[in-house]
């Protein structure tokens, strides 16, 4: 069971249609079909009746629908949590040594930053705080 397939099931319950979910998740209706078609088999059962006026969930879809939204939630909040620090992010320095929390600092501010491979330095608020 992937996190995808997941979203896609999701996206249908919330649309009631595959042509308005592929749209919305930026893919193809037979890829998004084919995605929810693995996941009911691998799962053992129909997740929608499907007709030509949308797709409507079966009883079983209905239970396995909170679910799988709190799967898709909870890889979204772990993928924040961890992902790199972008532009326009802010970081913030809370009770760090002073003489580490200037090197921290450095790794945001200096062009020629070089205690290690920083790879970009993105445009970030930079906030420090300590208490003594």
């Amino acid at each position: 069971m992937d996190a995808r397939s997941l979203e896609c099931f999701s996206e249908i319950a919330a649309r009631g249609s595959c042509r308005l979910a592929a749209k919305t998740l930026g893919l193809s209706q037979p890829a998004l079909t084919a995605r929810v078609q693995r996941l009911e088999d691998e799962l053992g059962f129909a997740l929608f009746e499907r007709s030509v006026r949308g797709a409507l969930l079966t009883e079983r879809g209905r239970l396995f629908l909170p679910y799988a939204r709190q799967s898709v939630d909870a890889l979204a909040r772990t993928r924040a949590a961890v992902a790199p620090i972008r532009d326009g992010d802010c970081v913030i320095n809370i009770n760090f040594r002073g003489d580490r929390a200037i090197e921290i600092s450095r790794a945001f501010d200096d062009d020629d930053f070089s205690a290690f491979d920083r790879q970009r330095r993105p445009d970030v608020l930079y906030a420090g705080m300590m208490e003594y």
